[in-house]
């Protein structure tokens, strides 16, 4: 089982305990690592960020939304010293009490990690849920909220031939759905005579942002298929 699945099965169980709702793993949006290379993690590195792979849920007014992703978080953040086989769970409640990291080791007396490990923090983080847990009689089979609603800041990595014009087309099918750049890197140019540029954006619709990704990856000048990670706030 892959990194990301194992995630979003944990995800799964804990969005019902939260939530009050079913598991539901169909309804998770889950995405793996493949397309993170070293360059981006150098560029997280300089923006700021550190990238890490995480299962979020939230109830919006479109249903409740579970993904599963790699994310560029703000080295300031907690989650984003999370290393090797420690598990960390962040809940937010609407009242008193501030949002909460809590860091659970997988790893017990220096042994390696055990099959039954995943399980463990699972169930240590759906404890700390216990609030919020209803019988299983009474779960509820709740809305599942669409990937293209999700609101948030995302990076774009490109691979583009260095000639003039390129960022223009870039920032006019950007602007074209609304999207508005907070920050652009741009570094030397390789032996095969292309360019990284990076672009971080403001906060913004999902879809929008795919429509414009995919007029992005149309254009001539643009080498390989754009990174896109999403920016998560902490």
């Amino acid at each position: 089982m892959s990194t990301a699945s194992t995630a979003a099965h944990k995800l799964a169980v804990l969005t019902g305990a939260a939530f009050g709702t079913r598991v539901n793993f169909a309804g998770i949006h889950v995405e793996g690592i493949r397309h993170v290379t070293s360059m981006d993690i150098q560029f997280a590195e300089e923006l700021g960020f550190r990238i890490k792979l995480l299962g979020l849920a939230r109830e919006t007014r479109y249903g409740i939304e579970q993904r599963v992703h790699p994310c560029m978080v703000s080295l300031a953040a907690p989650i984003a010293h999370i290393e090797g086989v420690f598990n960390a769970s962040r809940r937010r409640r609407r009242f008193r009490r501030p949002p909460r990291c809590s860091r659970a080791a997988a790893r017990a007396r220096g042994r390696p990690p055990r099959p039954s490990s995943p399980i463990w923090s699972t169930w240590r983080a759906a404890a700390t849920c216990r609030p919020f847990v209803v019988p299983a009689a009474r779960l509820a089979d709740k809305k599942v909220s669409p990937m293209d609603r999700h609101q948030g800041a995302y990076y774009m990595r490109l691979m583009v031939q260095d000639r003039p014009g390129v960022i223009s087309a870039v920032s006019g099918a950007l602007a074209k759905e609304r999207i508005s750049l907070e920050s652009m890197l741009q570094r030397g140019r390789s032996q095969s005579g292309e360019v990284p540029v990076v672009l971080t954006t403001h906060e913004t619709e999902e879809a929008a942002m795919r429509r414009a990704l995919a007029r992005i990856a149309k254009l001539k000048a643009v080498a390989e298929e754009p990174c896109l990670i999403r920016i998560e706030a902490f």
